[in-house]
């Protein structure tokens, strides 16, 4: 199973300028390429951490809210939230941060190996993420994909990442799970077999 997903790989663009994911699944090899990953590019010139604990603490707190048996009313207000407490924990070197929204163990070596490779042209905020969901693919109480586009291009140089997420359940609330470059991929898979944290 491993080898067809292999093969079945994607290359994604987790925001502006930022690497690959070789695969998704949860034996994945790490990422190898610098354009297609939610880790980041082999840069130098990380631009360094801020102390904004408080903003994350606020946003882990009202992604926690944000689970219910169904997508909840306001997405993409959640998603952007999980989008920025990633970013800020890698940006801070957060591990305690990047696990409130991991919803797989993948999540978390996205953000290891994105700790020195992902180049910041500014410290992230919340304000500068928009997300604009396309679709909700799949509405299951253990599992949510959703197609949306992320814009993040204030702090790190790329352009629109379209993507679709799969979310599970982390807490009381979603997390990360894996992502897919095209609705028609296979994260039903991952909705069914992904192991969760």
């Amino acid at each position: 199973m491993d080898d067809w997903r292999r093969v079945l790989a994607f290359s994604i663009v987790l925001g502006l300028g930022v690497a690959t994911i070789s695969t998704l699944h949860a034996e994945s090899a790490p990422p190898a390429s610098p354009e297609d990953s939610i880790v980041a590019a082999d840069t130098p010139g990380r631009a360094g951490p801020v102390a904004n604990t408080a903003t994350t603490t606020a946003v882990v707190a009202t992604i926690t809210a944000a689970h219910t048996a169904t997508a909840p009313p306001d997405l993409e207000t959640m998603i952007g939230d999980m989008y920025f407490a990633w970013f800020d924990g890698v940006y801070r070197r957060d591990m305690a941060t990047i696990e409130t929204v991991a919803g797989a163990d993948t999540v978390i070596r996205w953000a290891e190996s994105a700790f020195d490779s992902l180049e910041f042209t500014a410290a992230p905020t919340r304000d500068a993420i928009s997300v604009t969901v396309k679709r909700v693919l799949l509405d299951r109480s253990d599992c949510l994909v959703v197609s949306a586009d992320v814009d993040f291009r204030s702090f790190i140089d790329a352009d629109i990442h379209s993507t679709v997420d799969v979310y599970f359940p982390v807490g009381s609330g979603w997390g990360f799970a894996s992502k897919y470059l095209y609705e028609r991929e296979l994260w039903l898979v991952d909705c069914d077999h992904l192991a969760r944290r």
